[in-house]
């Protein structure tokens, strides 16, 4: 994560979209923090069956979403045995712990 002023913050392990559902690349600005979100499945996960899941910290998603491009977010929901494999239908998937301190320090900095 980098602000505009060119301070880097913390990096946080995620896990990735497949080979079949790679996660987007590049940069994305960071607009909006969604706290206990609904899962709304996108194309893919609907054309695999998946059901809307109502808003709330035991969601998917975990404890929040940040969307970074179209249908994706960086969001919650990861436990330390799937973070830094290529596993998501391409949203990038981190700890509830890790969504908390980048959320802690977007804050601190008045990025948010």
């Amino acid at each position: 994560v980098d602000l505009a002023s060119g301070e880097q913050g913390p990096e946080i392990p995620v896990a990735i979209g497949s080979p079949a559902h790679p996660s987007p690349t590049g940069e994305f600005k960071i607009w909006q923090v969604v706290h206990d979100p609904a899962w709304n499945p996108g194309r893919t996960a609907k054309a695999l069956g998946a059901q809307r899941v109502p808003a709330g910290p035991d969601g998917p998603l975990g404890i929040a979403k940040i969307p970074i491009q179209g249908e994706y977010a960086l969001h919650g929901g990861a436990t330390w045995l799937t973070v830094g494999k290529p596993l998501t239908l391409g949203c990038l998937r981190a700890t509830d712990e890790s969504i908390e301190s980048l959320i802690a320090w977007l804050e601190s900095r008045g990025a948010l």
